[in-house]
């Protein structure tokens, strides 16, 4: 609830990749030039959704930390 519906889509995209594929896939930083990211700009596309790369990855390790909670 606390991102834009862009950066939604981000998270719950890396959230059916956790599902489909493991921690593995998600924890690569390449995860953002395959589908549905390559459509989103890949890696820079993903962090203008965020607004900054900080923004980006804090969200990521929040994502983490409520997955292993």
């Amino acid at each position: 609830a606390e991102h834009a519906e862009p950066a939604c889509e981000v998270l719950l995209a890396l959230l059916d990749k956790y599902r489909a594929a493991g921690i593995e896939e998600v924890a690569d930083a390449r995860v953002f030039r395959l589908p549905p990211f390559d459509q989103m700009g890949q890696a820079p596309g993903v962090v203008r959704r965020f607004g900054s790369t900080e923004r980006l990855q804090q969200s990521l390790r929040e994502l983490e930390r409520r997955i292993y909670m």
